[in-house]
């Protein structure tokens, strides 16, 4: 599966988050996670950049410090 961003016809230019505008990505997957500190669920997607330019920076980004063992396992 794959999904688009919305932009300009640029994908040169990424959002405030780092994601390309008028890009195609990767569905890798789907899935519902809860975080055991707060309890609150968030309906998540794994996607990849095929040509891997930009990376996303905002919340639950790969640098978030939110990641656990207990959720990464």
């Amino acid at each position: 599966m794959a999904i688009t961003t919305a932009g300009d016809g640029n994908d040169a230019e990424a959002n405030e988050c780092g994601i390309a505008k008028s890009h195609a990505y990767s569905l890798i997957s789907a899935f519902t996670m809860t975080d055991s500190a707060t309890g609150k669920i968030f309906q998540m997607m794994l996607i990849r950049n095929p040509w891997a330019d930009n990376n996303y920076e905002d919340d639950w980004g790969p640098r978030d410090t939110r990641w656990t063992d207990e959720l990464v396992a």
